[in-house]
């Protein structure tokens, strides 16, 4: 499975980044728009660099699927 980096405004695709074996279920965008988390139902959280494209860390072996998102408003 892959994720896609997409201009809203442009309604155009940036990129993809592929790496996660099974559906993408949540993603988040750091506020400075540098990063992005991707959780999966591969049960793995995978980090991004968004302007490289890369994978920058993948965690695994969680118990249940990878979930990624704010509670603090901070991001990622």
């Amino acid at each position: 499975m892959f994720c896609c980096t997409c201009d809203a405004k442009e309604k155009s695709l940036i990129g993809a980044m592929s790496g996660h074996a099974r559906w993408v279920l949540s993603i988040d965008v750091s506020p400075d728009g540098l990063a992005v988390a991707t959780g999966s139902s591969d049960r793995t959280v995978r980090l991004w660099d968004i302007n490289m494209r890369t994978l920058v860390q993948t965690m695994s072996n969680h118990s249940d699927h990878g979930r990624v998102g704010r509670e603090s408003g901070q991001g990622v």
